[in-house]
């Protein structure tokens, strides 16, 4: 775990961004632009507070979320669609 949250952004085709946290599955959420998802990820930060408590991780959460707005580490990829087509 670092000190900051890193987060993915992960570019969709019909104007669809989802940020998420890349050290706390389940921590993500989607907007129609970056800014949107990353704003609506910090938005939740509170609410993915009792999950790490109950993961024993309440201290590192803590850390990494406390500095308002620290979102490190911003790496971009074109989502797929996780399906591989078979012939």
């Amino acid at each position: 775990m670092t000190d900051r949250l890193r987060v993915i952004l992960e570019m969709g085709k019909k104007r669809r961004v989802v940020a998420g946290a890349m050290d706390w599955p389940g921590l993500d959420r989607w907007g129609t632009s970056e800014g949107d998802a990353l704003d609506k990820l910090s938005s939740y930060l509170p609410r993915y507070v009792g999950v790490a408590e109950r993961a024993g991780l309440g201290s590192a959460f803590a850390r990494a979320q406390s500095a308002p707005r620290t979102l490190a580490g911003r790496e971009r990829r074109p989502r797929s669609s996780g399906r591989r087509h078979r012939p």
